[in-house]
């Protein structure tokens, strides 16, 4: 009697071992895809621009309780959170920056569940513009340079474009190019140079200068596309 029960108190012990064995092997795989997802996400620094004043200061409050920082320049951004694609100066700084692009859902299940979750289920999609200018925008993001959209290249720009000087510089600059404040050589301009104007200001302008001319839509919508095609858009 004493071996029967020697027998079943090892052959239980075996099962549970083997039982306990196999639940630590679920458990560390799933602490090793939640450390994995931690380090993913470990950083979470968002801007959040194209809601209203009292909607956005909600998802502020909130993206600091759940541990994220929220961050006003486009080179740290990680989450640009947004309706659409939009040309404010906060979208158009943090495209080329943004880890990921998403809508304010991504915040609102994030919040629901107490902690962040994986953008990719919530990433921004605008048909709208995207139709119109013809282009994949996670796609162009996923496969950009970031920061570097304007790298190499120099412009200038004349006094009286809309969106003004100021705003279009920041924007330039923001994506790796170079602004340059006086009027170009006429002579020998530079290979890389590209004149911003309007028809306003083409008067401004030497003979030498008017072959390659481009209005601020080019480089808006070169920075929403992240992408430079000179023969689309923006020429004068």
């Amino acid at each position: 009697m004493g071996m029967v029960v020697t027998v079943e108190t090892q052959l239980k012990d075996n099962i549970t071992s083997y039982e306990w064995k196999m639940k630590k092997r679920k458990s560390d795989a799933l602490n090793e895809d939640e450390l994995s997802y931690k380090i993913r996400i470990s950083d979470v620094n968002v801007v959040i621009t194209g809601y209203s004043k009292d909607y956005s200061s909600y998802l502020s409050k909130e993206t600091l309780k759940l541990g994220g920082q929220l961050v006003g320049m486009g080179v740290h951004c990680t989450h640009l959170v947004a309706p659409k694609i939009l040309r404010t100066v906060k979208f158009l700084t943090c495209v080329s920056h943004a880890s990921y692009v998403v809508t304010s859902q991504w915040l609102e299940n994030s919040i629901a569940a107490s902690q962040f979750l994986d953008p990719c289920s919530f990433l921004l999609k605008d048909e709208e513009v995207e139709q119109k200018l013809n282009f994949d925008f996670q796609k162009n993001i996923k496969h950009r340079s970031s920061g570097k959209l304007f790298q190499g290249l120099q412009m200038y720009m004349t006094p009286n474009i809309s969106p003004p000087v100021s705003f279009l510089r920041e924007l330039v600059k923001c994506h790796g190019g170079q602004v340059i404040t006086h009027p170009p050589d006429a002579v020998h301009p530079a290979p890389s140079l590209i004149i911003i104007t309007c028809e306003k200001d083409v008067h401004l302008l030497a003979d030498a200068l008017k072959t390659n001319l481009y209005n601020s839509e080019f480089l808006i919508n070169a920075i929403i596309k992240q992408q430079v095609d000179f023969s689309t858009f923006g020429g004068i």
